[in-house]
């Protein structure tokens, strides 16, 4: 009776350690690895004209242009720097 008392346990032991693995199915470990595909709601920033080239200007000149960004996202678009050249 130890005899098979001791297999049982085996067995049951065997078998805790390879379910929450996932190895006990081929079905249940692809679907471990791939993330769902959902997406998410991000801000979407879209500028038209994202170059502007200035024409010859006198030095000390001050010239300005407005860029145009409007946001084709779903939340709402923070813009924390700019950047110019």
């Amino acid at each position: 009776m130890k005899t098979k008392t001791g297999q049982i346990l085996l067995l049951a032991l065997t078998a805790w350690l390879i379910v929450p693995s996932g190895l006990w199915s081929a079905e249940h470990a692809d679907a471990a690895a791939t993330p769902p595909a959902v997406a998410t709601p991000a801000p979407l920033a879209v500028i038209a004209q994202p170059v502007h080239e200035f024409p010859p200007t006198p030095e000390g000149s001050v010239v300005t242009h407005d860029f145009v960004v409007q946001n084709h996202g779903q939340t709402v678009l923070n813009i924390l720097r700019v950047k110019t050249s």
